[in-house]
């Protein structure tokens, strides 16, 4: 898997030119640039066609990050989710019935995104110069889908068809491409790089009284299990501009792998699946053996630490450490009493 010392792709065309600049390690450049020309291949007929048009294909390397000026130059521009340094993952639960079935499945629920908290993420503006051909043809094949027939003629279509203005149409050009291309394929599951933020037991560990969980990225799972990759979360200043140019195909990697700069205090890690379009099952099995830990929060109550560890005892898979916390007001931080693990 070369691609993965690619952190950066930018793409220029200019007249006839086409100028690839990747950001990767200095030392796996030659890696890096297998990477590339593994995702080009994806695309060799198109290349092949344009290089019978003149079209030229130069490949460039730094060790610089792209910065948001840079990439605002660019034609195109594709975010690589930059893999965590850390071992261990953690992911903050309340106790309930839904972190009972996990356990007792060892099982993660992928999130859809309509569902999050935050109402911007996975969302984008799409700019656009749309033609009027485009607009009408857009709408018609969305009328032709709400009618379920093919006998909406076009010209029919037409006769009634009034062209809304450019900024409802890129609304319901965004709001289509959403659904189709993110909210009805994927899954998102939410970890996060830190243990002892106490927004984050706050947010999503019932004021403290819930758990989090600890996964070891360093074991190799055995038979089907969920391979973790550890992405993390990139944090912007404002929301992702897509420029539409007609085309079905959007790379849509930048856009779940980013969020508001307001949530950096979350340090996320995301795991993400696919789904079928319309599924329920937004479960996927991992392996007993990468839950490493689990911490109780300060405010865990005893009954919810004997339900816990009373079912954990009884399921043979895990091999797990119970690690207590309490409030440490000096560094106002959650922190954690003496464990195998050693976290602190």
């Amino acid at each position: 898997m070369h691609h993965r010392f690619i952190y950066e792709i930018g793409i220029v065309i200019h007249d006839k030119e086409v100028n690839i600049q990747l950001r990767s390690d200095k030392l796996k450049f030659d890696d890096a640039k297998l990477g590339l020309d593994a995702i080009l291949n994806k695309f060799a007929e198109t290349k092949a066609e344009l290089e019978t048009y003149g079209y030229r294909f130069n490949t460039s390397n730094t060790q610089v990050k792209f910065t948001a000026k840079y990439i605002a130059t660019l034609s195109f521009y594709y975010f690589i989710p930059e893999k965590t340094k850390r071992r261990y993952i953690f992911k903050y639960m309340p106790v309930s019935l839904n972190s009972i079935k996990l356990l007792v499945n060892n099982e993660l629920w992928f999130s859809d995104p309509r569902t999050f908290n935050d109402p911007f993420d996975t969302r984008y503006s799409i700019d656009a110069d749309p033609k009027k051909e485009e607009i009408i043809d857009f709408y018609y094949k969305e009328a032709k889908k709400l009618v379920g027939s093919e006998a909406l003629l076009l010209t029919d279509f037409i006769k009634t068809f009034k062209i809304p203005d450019r900024q409802v149409f890129l609304n319901d050009l965004e709001k289509h491409h959403y659904v189709n291309t993110i909210a009805d394929q994927y899954g998102i599951c939410c970890f996060s790089e830190k243990h002892a933020d106490h927004l984050m037991w706050s947010h999503y560990a019932d004021n403290t009284k819930g758990i989090c969980l600890v996964f070891d990225l360093n074991v190799v799972p055995e038979n089907d299990y969920y391979v973790f990759s550890g992405s993390k979360v990139k944090y912007r200043n404002s929301i992702i501009k897509k420029f539409y140019d007609g085309s079905r195909y959007m790379d849509t990697t930048e856009i779940i792998y980013s969020k508001y700069k307001n949530w950096k205090y979350e340090h996320e890690i995301r795991e993400l699946m696919t789904f079928e379009s319309g599924t329920n099952e937004r479960t996927v099995a991992f392996d007993p053996k990468s839950l490493k830990g689990i911490i109780f929060g300060p405010k865990t109550s005893n009954k919810d630490k004997k339900t816990i560890k009373s079912l954990v005892g009884q399921l043979a898979k895990y091999h797990i450490s119970f690690i207590e916390s309490n409030i440490d007001l000096h560094s106002h931080s959650i922190r954690l009493l003496p464990n195998q693990l050693r976290l602190k």
